[in-house]
């Protein structure tokens, strides 16, 4: 990681310890995950519906103690874990998802990935995921810029003026709403893909935004790192009633939607087309 942190044309001393080693423990999950792709995995529905598998939790073992080790006075708050209540007193948060997209992983497909993500008060502050099927590892730092880290070669990405409207949205996230929402929308075109970090592929520019309907659910821990991610590449998120994220909210669930947009030209044209849907 110290090599890649010299593309980073900026100083940013004061998240250094915390991204070597975050690069060097997202490095170690998804291995983790690697490992166990393609292989029988133990799968249960947790309470809320949703499923688990043993390496979701295996991953989630490696990776909450060994933050709570390094940063001892820092809240972690895992999606498979037990919610931490100093979530509320400390001043810095790091949100951790070992297994975005379980279910595409357990069908054995390659758009799984960690995230990790941070925030100082309640204000997301850096991000980073790995999707070890596709070797990508994707990190930003706010005010600094992001970055994706592909083959061996590190690039940071540009802003970018299309505004197309070329829309990405969960495959299992289709029902009324979204039907509703696309409809206004009328998109150049509309693709499918599992798990959370669509954010980031917006962001690369694979898509111009996706769309959460508030029906469905994503969670702080879905949001907290991509959305640094997408705001450093010149990007805006927000609910569908266009506010910003409670990252200190007692539930971690987001119950209004969301919008991730490639850019602020991109997130006028959505909310002129569908602001009305949600006013």
């Amino acid at each position: 990681m110290r090599i890649l942190l010299i593309a980073m044309d900026i100083r940013i001393d004061a998240f250094r310890e915390e991204l070597e080693f975050s690069y060097d423990l997202i490095i170690l999950a998804g291995g983790i995950l690697l490992d166990h792709h393609g292989k029988p995995l133990k799968v249960e529905l947790k309470e809320d519906g949703t499923k688990v598998t043993d390496v979701d939790r295996l991953v989630s073992d490696l990776v909450s103690p060994s933050f709570e080790a390094r940063f001892p006075g820092y809240a972690v708050v895992d999606e498979e874990r037990k919610e931490d209540n100093r979530r509320y007193t400390s001043a810095d948060c790091l949100f951790i998802d070992p297994l975005d997209d379980t279910s595409g992983y357990i069908r054995g497909g390659d758009d799984f990935g960690v995230i990790f993500g941070r925030t100082h008060g309640n204000t997301p502050v850096w991000g980073m995921s790995f999707k070890p099927a596709k070797k990508e590892v994707a990190y930003a730092v706010k005010g600094h810029g992001a970055y994706l880290v592909k083959d061996g070669v590190t690039a940071r990405l540009e802003p970018s003026e299309s505004e197309e409207i070329h829309v990405l949205v969960s495959r299992s996230r289709r029902g009324e709403e979204l039907d509703a929402i696309l409809k206004d929308l009328n998109p150049d075109s509309v693709a499918y893909m599992g798990g959370s970090l669509k954010i980031i592929e917006v962001a690369k520019g694979d898509s111009t935004v996706f769309i959460c309907p508030q029906k469905s659910t994503m969670h702080l821990w879905d949001l907290c790192g991509p959305s640094v991610f997408l705001e450093e590449s010149g990007g805006r998120i927000s609910d569908l009633h266009r506010d910003s994220f409670d990252y200190r909210n007692p539930d971690t669930a987001n119950h209004n939607g969301v919008v991730a947009a490639r850019n602020e030209g991109v997130y006028r044209k959505v909310f002129d087309r569908i602001g009305h849907l949600y006013a």
